[in-house]
């Protein structure tokens, strides 16, 4: 539809729709409405122009943004039927527990509609270094991931059956029983055979734990969004998965 009304008004549309993404916690009906009463209005005034609508995680939530940034052909002034479907796009963004910004003039469009997110995606860490969970705590805060972490790494299993986690963050060096171990008896055991390992360590190991089959590496030390990006490609993978 909006390709279909920007071909016919001559405007180029582009998007800009992050991997990954969790389902929306809304009534998809309505938020199909909300993006058809925006489009309808931005593509005719901008006429001949670009109109870009951007789509991509933000924090629990995820946010879609269409705008205009300049008419090509000059100021537009408001019509009676737009303003009345903005309105309307406002009433049910609010009513689909969304919530939806507009800042629209006669010269440019900018709106923001914010969703939350079903879920959050649940990690387990094992590393048996407090420092390094406390860290990595802090680099998921108001992220859409939420951490369990264990320091006990005989603790994995059953904290991995018991959780349900979508992605392991595994550690090697650690008292007791290695994260190699720990990565060959997850994939041994039906229940989270299925579940992918990131394996994160001070070693240079990549191609060994590749081997092994984790399905991630990290080397330590790490920046958040390092992190954040390797729990991205796991979430991107298991959404293909589904698919």
């Amino acid at each position: 539809l909006a390709c279909r009304l920007a071909s016919g008004h001559g405007v180029q549309f582009e998007t800009d729709i992050a991997e990954g993404l969790p389902d929306l916690a809304c009534d998809p009906v309505a938020l199909r409405q909300v993006l058809i009463n925006l489009i309808t209005v931005v593509v005719p005034r901008a006429s001949g122009g670009l109109v870009r609508l951007t789509v991509q995680p933000l924090g629990w939530e995820v946010l879609l943004r269409l705008q205009c940034a300049a008419y090509p052909s000059g100021p537009k002034p408001a019509l009676g039927d737009e303003t009345e479907r903005l309105n309307i796009a406002q009433d049910l963004a609010r009513l689909s527990g969304g919530r939806l910004a507009l800042d629209v003039d006669a010269r440019a469009f900018d709106a923001t509609a914010i969703y939350p997110a079903v879920e959050q995606l649940p990690v387990l860490v094992v590393d048996d270094n407090a420092d390094t969970l406390e860290l990595l705590q802090r680099y998921v805060a108001g992220s859409r991931y939420y951490l369990t972490t264990t320091r006990d790494p005989e603790a994995a299993l059953a904290l991995a059956e018991e959780h349900a986690p979508q992605i392991i963050v595994l550690d090697v060096m650690m008292p007791g029983v290695d994260g190699w171990t720990v990565l060959a008896q997850l994939q041994q055991r039906p229940a989270t055979s299925h579940i992918p390992v990131v394996v994160c360590t001070v070693l240079p190991q990549k191609d060994l734990a590749l081997f092994l089959g984790a399905s991630g590496f990290l080397r330590k030390p790490l920046t958040r969004q390092e992190f954040l990006a390797a729990l991205d490609q796991q979430a991107v993978r298991l959404v293909a998965e589904s698919h």
